[in-house]
Protein backbone atom coordinates (compact mmCIF):
# COMPACT_ATOMS: atom_id res chain seq x y z
CA UNK A 1 0.00 0.00 0.00
CA UNK A 2 1.10 3.59 -0.66
CA UNK A 3 0.19 6.62 1.43
CA UNK A 4 -0.78 9.40 -0.97
CA UNK A 5 -2.32 12.84 -0.82
CA UNK A 6 -5.01 13.75 -3.33
CA UNK A 7 -6.36 17.23 -2.78
CA UNK A 8 -7.58 17.41 0.81
CA UNK A 9 -7.47 13.63 1.31
CA UNK A 10 -4.66 11.49 2.67
CA UNK A 11 -5.26 7.88 1.66
CA UNK A 12 -3.82 4.37 1.57
CA UNK A 13 -4.00 3.07 -2.01
CA UNK A 14 -2.91 -0.20 -3.53
CA UNK A 15 -3.00 -2.47 -6.53
CA UNK A 16 -5.68 -5.01 -7.41
CA UNK A 17 -3.56 -7.75 -5.84
CA UNK A 18 -3.03 -5.75 -2.65
CA UNK A 19 -6.75 -5.00 -2.43
CA UNK A 20 -7.66 -8.68 -2.78
CA UNK A 21 -5.00 -9.53 -0.17
CA UNK A 22 -6.70 -7.12 2.25
CA UNK A 23 -10.00 -8.97 1.85
CA UNK A 24 -8.21 -12.30 2.28
CA UNK A 25 -6.59 -11.17 5.54
CA UNK A 26 -9.79 -9.70 6.92
CA UNK A 27 -12.13 -12.55 6.02
CA UNK A 28 -9.54 -15.22 6.71
CA UNK A 29 -9.68 -14.46 10.41
CA UNK A 30 -6.19 -12.97 10.59
CA UNK A 31 -7.46 -9.69 12.06
CA UNK A 32 -10.12 -9.22 14.72
CA UNK A 33 -10.93 -5.51 14.48
CA UNK A 34 -13.20 -3.56 12.14
CA UNK A 35 -11.74 -2.22 8.90
CA UNK A 36 -13.08 -0.10 6.06
CA UNK A 37 -12.47 -0.47 2.33
CA UNK A 38 -13.64 1.98 -0.34
CA UNK A 39 -12.93 3.62 -3.66
CA UNK A 40 -12.28 7.07 -5.04
CA UNK A 41 -13.19 8.50 -8.43
CA UNK A 42 -13.72 12.13 -9.49
CA UNK A 43 -17.44 11.93 -8.63
CA UNK A 44 -16.73 10.60 -5.13
CA UNK A 45 -14.01 13.21 -4.62
CA UNK A 46 -16.38 16.02 -5.59
CA UNK A 47 -18.91 14.79 -3.04
CA UNK A 48 -16.21 14.46 -0.37
CA UNK A 49 -15.70 18.22 -0.59
CA UNK A 50 -19.32 18.90 0.35
CA UNK A 51 -20.13 15.84 2.48
CA UNK A 52 -17.93 15.39 5.59
CA UNK A 53 -18.97 11.77 5.97
CA UNK A 54 -17.45 10.83 2.62
CA UNK A 55 -14.05 12.26 3.51
CA UNK A 56 -14.23 10.73 6.99
CA UNK A 57 -14.95 7.28 5.58
CA UNK A 58 -12.21 7.44 2.93
CA UNK A 59 -9.59 8.48 5.44
CA UNK A 60 -10.72 5.74 7.79
CA UNK A 61 -10.20 3.12 5.08
CA UNK A 62 -7.42 0.61 5.37
CA UNK A 63 -7.29 0.74 1.57
CA UNK A 64 -8.85 2.88 -1.16
CA UNK A 65 -9.05 1.88 -4.83
CA UNK A 66 -8.37 4.65 -7.33
CA UNK A 67 -11.39 3.67 -9.40
CA UNK A 68 -11.16 5.78 -12.53
CA UNK A 69 -8.65 7.06 -15.04
CA UNK A 70 -9.03 10.68 -13.95
CA UNK A 71 -8.28 10.11 -10.28
CA UNK A 72 -5.42 7.68 -11.01
CA UNK A 73 -3.77 10.20 -13.34
CA UNK A 74 -4.31 13.06 -10.89
CA UNK A 75 -2.97 11.01 -7.99
CA UNK A 76 0.10 9.98 -9.98
CA UNK A 77 0.89 13.57 -10.98
CA UNK A 78 0.30 14.99 -7.50
CA UNK A 79 2.42 12.32 -5.78
CA UNK A 80 5.07 11.94 -8.48
CA UNK A 81 4.55 8.20 -8.54
CA UNK A 82 2.73 5.84 -10.85
CA UNK A 83 -0.40 4.88 -8.97
CA UNK A 84 -2.53 1.97 -10.19
CA UNK A 85 -6.07 2.35 -11.41
CA UNK A 86 -8.13 -0.33 -9.66
CA UNK A 87 -11.79 -0.85 -10.55
CA UNK A 88 -13.70 -1.84 -7.43
CA UNK A 89 -16.10 -4.19 -9.15
CA UNK A 90 -13.09 -6.10 -10.50
CA UNK A 91 -11.82 -6.52 -6.94
CA UNK A 92 -15.25 -7.66 -5.78
CA UNK A 93 -15.75 -10.09 -8.65
CA UNK A 94 -12.26 -11.53 -8.13
CA UNK A 95 -12.98 -12.10 -4.44
CA UNK A 96 -16.25 -13.86 -5.27
CA UNK A 97 -14.62 -15.96 -8.00
CA UNK A 98 -11.76 -17.12 -5.74
CA UNK A 99 -13.98 -17.99 -2.76
CA UNK A 100 -12.90 -15.12 -0.51
CA UNK A 101 -16.46 -13.94 0.15
CA UNK A 102 -17.28 -15.83 3.33
CA UNK A 103 -18.67 -15.56 6.85
CA UNK A 104 -21.69 -13.63 8.08
CA UNK A 105 -22.60 -10.97 5.52
CA UNK A 106 -24.87 -7.90 5.76
CA UNK A 107 -25.88 -6.71 2.28
CA UNK A 108 -27.24 -3.16 1.83
CA UNK A 109 -28.21 -1.15 -1.24
CA UNK A 110 -30.24 -0.79 -4.44
CA UNK A 111 -34.01 -1.27 -4.55
CA UNK A 112 -35.75 -4.05 -2.65
CA UNK A 113 -36.18 -6.12 -5.82
CA UNK A 114 -32.61 -5.59 -7.01
CA UNK A 115 -30.93 -6.36 -3.70
CA UNK A 116 -32.94 -9.55 -3.42
CA UNK A 117 -31.74 -10.64 -6.86
CA UNK A 118 -28.14 -9.71 -6.02
CA UNK A 119 -28.30 -11.73 -2.80
CA UNK A 120 -29.68 -14.75 -4.64
CA UNK A 121 -26.96 -14.72 -7.27
CA UNK A 122 -24.17 -14.00 -4.78
CA UNK A 123 -25.34 -16.79 -2.48
CA UNK A 124 -24.98 -19.27 -5.34
CA UNK A 125 -21.57 -17.90 -6.37
CA UNK A 126 -20.22 -17.66 -2.80
CA UNK A 127 -21.49 -20.70 -0.86
CA UNK A 128 -19.21 -19.92 2.11
CA UNK A 129 -21.05 -16.63 2.70
CA UNK A 130 -24.10 -16.54 4.99
CA UNK A 131 -26.27 -13.56 4.11
CA UNK A 132 -27.70 -12.79 7.55
CA UNK A 133 -29.34 -9.50 6.48
CA UNK A 134 -30.32 -8.03 3.12
CA UNK A 135 -31.99 -4.59 2.88
CA UNK A 136 -32.55 -1.94 0.24
CA UNK A 137 -30.66 1.35 0.27
CA UNK A 138 -33.42 3.81 1.18
CA UNK A 139 -33.84 3.36 4.93
CA UNK A 140 -33.20 6.08 7.54
CA UNK A 141 -30.14 5.92 9.78
CA UNK A 142 -32.09 4.59 12.75
CA UNK A 143 -33.16 1.52 10.77
CA UNK A 144 -29.63 0.77 9.59
CA UNK A 145 -28.38 1.19 13.15
CA UNK A 146 -30.95 -1.36 14.35
CA UNK A 147 -29.98 -3.80 11.57
CA UNK A 148 -26.28 -3.44 12.30
CA UNK A 149 -26.78 -3.80 16.05
CA UNK A 150 -28.73 -6.99 15.47
CA UNK A 151 -25.81 -8.31 13.43
CA UNK A 152 -22.91 -6.72 15.27
CA UNK A 153 -21.01 -10.01 14.93
CA UNK A 154 -21.03 -9.77 11.11
CA UNK A 155 -17.79 -10.48 9.29
CA UNK A 156 -18.64 -8.37 6.26
CA UNK A 157 -20.89 -5.38 5.57
CA UNK A 158 -21.34 -4.72 1.85
CA UNK A 159 -22.87 -1.41 0.75
CA UNK A 160 -23.89 -0.23 -2.69
CA UNK A 161 -26.17 2.78 -2.19
CA UNK A 162 -24.24 5.42 -4.05
CA UNK A 163 -22.20 8.25 -2.59
CA UNK A 164 -22.60 9.80 -0.03
CA UNK A 165 -25.10 7.35 1.45
CA UNK A 166 -22.84 4.28 1.34
CA UNK A 167 -20.04 6.08 3.15
CA UNK A 168 -22.41 7.44 5.81
CA UNK A 169 -23.88 4.01 6.56
CA UNK A 170 -20.48 2.30 6.56
CA UNK A 171 -19.22 4.78 9.14
CA UNK A 172 -22.06 3.57 11.35
CA UNK A 173 -21.18 -0.04 10.56
CA UNK A 174 -17.52 0.42 11.51
CA UNK A 175 -18.55 1.70 14.94
CA UNK A 176 -21.13 -1.04 15.57
CA UNK A 177 -19.73 -4.19 13.94
CA UNK A 178 -16.46 -4.44 15.81
CA UNK A 179 -14.79 -7.06 13.61
CA UNK A 180 -16.39 -6.52 10.19
CA UNK A 181 -14.83 -5.47 6.93
CA UNK A 182 -17.04 -2.50 5.98
CA UNK A 183 -16.78 -2.51 2.21
CA UNK A 184 -18.17 0.06 -0.23
CA UNK A 185 -18.47 -2.16 -3.30
CA UNK A 186 -20.59 0.40 -5.19
CA UNK A 187 -24.09 0.22 -6.56
CA UNK A 188 -22.75 -0.78 -9.98
CA UNK A 189 -21.08 -3.89 -8.55
CA UNK A 190 -24.31 -5.01 -6.90
CA UNK A 191 -26.36 -4.23 -10.01
CA UNK A 192 -24.03 -6.45 -12.02
CA UNK A 193 -24.91 -9.29 -9.66
CA UNK A 194 -28.60 -8.37 -9.69
CA UNK A 195 -28.54 -8.57 -13.48
CA UNK A 196 -29.83 -5.01 -13.91
CA UNK A 197 -26.62 -3.39 -15.14
CA UNK A 198 -24.88 -4.04 -18.45
CA UNK A 199 -21.26 -5.08 -17.99
CA UNK A 200 -18.61 -3.42 -20.11
CA UNK A 201 -16.67 -5.81 -22.37
CA UNK A 202 -13.30 -6.85 -20.93
CA UNK A 203 -11.34 -4.96 -23.59
CA UNK A 204 -13.23 -1.75 -22.75
CA UNK A 205 -12.33 -2.12 -19.09
CA UNK A 206 -8.67 -2.91 -19.82
CA UNK A 207 -8.49 0.21 -22.01
CA UNK A 208 -9.82 2.43 -19.22
CA UNK A 209 -12.93 3.28 -21.23
CA UNK A 210 -15.64 2.12 -18.82
CA UNK A 211 -16.64 5.76 -18.39
CA UNK A 212 -17.45 5.89 -22.11
CA UNK A 213 -19.47 2.69 -21.84
CA UNK A 214 -21.45 4.19 -18.95
CA UNK A 215 -22.11 7.40 -20.86
CA UNK A 216 -23.49 5.34 -23.73
CA UNK A 217 -25.67 2.96 -21.72
CA UNK A 218 -26.37 4.99 -18.55
CA UNK A 219 -27.23 8.50 -19.77
CA UNK A 220 -28.13 9.60 -16.24
CA UNK A 221 -24.42 9.40 -15.35
CA UNK A 222 -23.24 11.72 -18.14
CA UNK A 223 -23.06 14.88 -15.97
CA UNK A 224 -20.49 13.09 -13.79
CA UNK A 225 -18.12 12.93 -16.75
CA UNK A 226 -18.85 16.31 -18.29
CA UNK A 227 -19.46 18.91 -15.58
CA UNK A 228 -18.10 16.59 -12.90
CA UNK A 229 -14.62 16.33 -14.35
CA UNK A 230 -14.28 20.12 -14.51
CA UNK A 231 -15.38 20.35 -10.86
CA UNK A 232 -12.83 17.68 -9.90
CA UNK A 233 -9.96 19.62 -11.49
CA UNK A 234 -11.15 22.85 -9.89
CA UNK A 235 -11.29 21.23 -6.45
CA UNK A 236 -7.74 19.90 -6.84
CA UNK A 237 -6.45 23.34 -7.75
CA UNK A 238 -7.95 24.99 -4.66
CA UNK A 239 -5.57 25.62 -1.76
CA UNK A 240 -5.47 22.51 0.40
CA UNK A 241 -7.08 22.81 3.79
CA UNK A 242 -7.90 20.32 6.54
CA UNK A 243 -9.92 17.43 5.15
CA UNK A 244 -13.63 17.95 5.72
CA UNK A 245 -14.73 15.62 8.47
CA UNK A 246 -11.49 13.66 8.14
CA UNK A 247 -9.49 11.89 10.81
CA UNK A 248 -5.82 12.89 10.67
CA UNK A 249 -3.44 9.99 10.41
Amino acid sequence: MHTVKIGSLRLEVGSLQESVALVRRRLGGQMATAASFGFLNPHVYNLSVAEPGVAAFLQRCEAVCLDGVGVAVAGSLLNRARLPRVVMHHVFDDCVRTGLLRGRVVLLGLTAAEIGQARQHLARAAPSAEFVACHHGFLPDRDYVAILQEHRDADLVLAGMGTPRSEQVLLLAADICSRALCWHVGGGSLRHWAGTKRRAPAWVSRSGLEWLHRMAYEPETRPRYTRGLARFVRHLLLPAGPPPGGHPR
